[in-house]
């Protein structure tokens, strides 16, 4: 028997397709050195013993990045490498413990009847809003922040939101422009409390600002307080006009 296997062989012995072995070459993970005259590709000792590290790389799910990293290494960083995926597995698990938890708030609150299968639709959506959002080093900075803040306070921001969803859109209707003074004392309402929210993070902000952007203001409270898609345009351009004022005073312009 030939010491050199083509690649339909390989592909059958090893339970890989011939498409996964030709990725495997394309990215210069697995290069067989050895070809038939007609140009097809053959595997010698050294590539197969090469494709048997990679199999196991790979069942410890590593990427392919991770595994040619690994394999090309005169010193191979293997360690490293398995801590970079112990940090990812860390991350998952820390996310799946916080949803099996979240679970089992929802699950005990139906026990006790506290919540309605509404509620329990809104807390899956808001869930899902925020996870799709924010990064999981985000979330976690915001579940502190919510911790830092209190039961208490977190209940104020409701009603405070409720109170310039109204003003707004009263002001809104009286076509007040966004640079009158009633109307940038609000906007400086909400940045506050968005400042409160994020806690002066400037990512946590720019992913705030991404899922209004994307989403709106549905809803900026857990009550399903909704603004009215032109008032919500009429905060965002009244902000903007506020932060205008800012910067010309910022500069001594008059």
């Amino acid at each position: 028997m030939s010491s050199h296997l083509p690649i339909g062989e390989v592909a059958e012995r090893t339970g890989l397709t011939v498409r996964t072995l030709h990725h495997y070459d394309q990215v210069g993970l697995l290069r067989p050195t050895t070809r038939t005259p007609a140009g097809y590709r053959l595997y010698g000792p050294a590539e197969v013993r090469r494709l048997q590290h990679i199999a196991s790389l790979r069942r410890l799910g590593l990427s392919l990045d991770d595994v040619k990293r690994c394999l090309d290494s005169g010193d191979p960083p293997l360690p490293e490498v398995l801590d970079v995926h112990l940090g990812r597995l860390d991350h998952e698990i820390r996310e799946a413990t916080e949803m099996r938890d979240r679970l089992k708030r929802i699950r005990l609150q139906l026990d006790e009847g506290a919540i309605d299968l509404e509620a329990w639709l809104t807390v899956i959506h808001e869930t899902l809003r925020i996870e799709t959002h924010f990064t999981p080093e985000q979330r976690e900075v915001l579940e502190e922040r919510a911790d830092d803040l209190g039961l208490d306070r977190l209940a104020q921001v409701q009603d405070e939101w409720v109170a310039i969803f109204e003003e707004l859109e009263s002001l809104f209707d009286e076509e007040l422009a966004p640079d009158h003074p009633d109307v940038l004392s609000l906007a400086r309402r909400a940045q506050d409390l968005i400042q409160e929210f994020t806690g002066g993070d400037a990512g946590i902000a720019r992913s705030l600002q991404a899922m209004y952007e994307a989403e709106g203001s549905r809803p900026l409270t857990d009550r399903g307080i909704h603004m009215r898609p032109d008032v919500w345009g009429f905060l965002g351009a009244a902000m903007e006009a506020r932060r205008e004022l800012e910067r010309e005073l910022e500069e001594g312009m008059p």
